[in-house]
């Protein structure tokens, strides 16, 4: 194979003029051949390289990059026995749009969206803070099933001044001993940030708080059926 040097000697002697043109010609398309044939094998020699680093640097990449984990849904859920047949405290809690009936310190309740007690209706409910604290709280809540036979009712809040974010509620009211009954209460929700798991003081306040609002149903049935004349006494009074 000619190289640089030879092509060089050739421009400088004393060949015939068209005789050192040939030989030129030459060696500048044999040089040129060499050199179109280096670039060739380097790029074949980088694209393989590539093809056999990029998976693996990518692979060490993804490994190495932190992986944020999937939040746990948080549930709470509270079961208490109420002195009332379940019929009667379903007409209470299972009245959707009148929560005022046994939410403590209910300020404000009226339907945003829907028909009254209808699916999918929207009830708007303006209260004092569950926590005790000054200040109001408040929540969009909308119906999405009521079951009259099975005395089951859920709902989600779309919008409140809680924070809470994909939060759905069940009640259910069971038959208990005799005339009493079983209220049971839960929700589900996603976990707040910077909160540690369940238990916690939200969904403990949570806990507490329907609770009360369930006992609450039960005295205030209780005192309404204690203050109720005796159909036998209404008869006896009539002349």
């Amino acid at each position: 194979m000619t190289s640089f040097a030879d092509c060089m000697s050739f421009a400088s002697s004393e060949q015939p003029v068209h005789a050192r043109r040939n030989r030129a010609l030459a060696a500048e398309s044999e040089l040129e051949s060499c050199c179109l044939l280096q670039i060739r094998s380097m790029s074949e020699e980088a694209i393989t390289q590539e093809a056999v680093l990029a998976p693996t640097e990518e692979l060490s990449q993804s490994e190495s990059m932190p992986r944020p984990e999937v939040p746990s849904t948080w549930k709470c859920g509270v079961h208490v026995p109420v002195n009332v047949p379940v019929e009667e405290i379903w007409s209470i809690m299972g009245n959707f749009c009148s929560p005022e009936a046994y939410m403590t310190q209910c300020l404000e309740v009226k339907v945003v969206e829907g028909e009254r007690n209808a699916l999918n209706c929207v009830r708007y409910v303006k209260g004092g803070s569950l926590d005790g604290s000054e200040g109001v709280c408040w929540a969009h809540e909308r119906l999405l099933s009521h079951d009259d036979m099975n005395h089951i009712q859920t709902y989600k809040i779309e919008q409140s001044s809680l924070g809470f974010t994909n939060y759905y509620g069940y009640m259910k009211i069971s038959q208990g001993n005799d005339n009493t009954s079983v209220v049971n209460w839960s929700f589900e929700m996603d976990p707040l940030p910077g909160m540690p798991p369940p238990p916690n003081n939200v969904t403990e306040m949570m806990a507490q708080t329907f609770k009360l609002f369930i006992k609450t149903a039960e005295s205030r049935h209780i005192h309404r059926k204690g203050t109720e004349p005796e159909l036998s006494a209404v008869a006896s009074a009539d002349p």
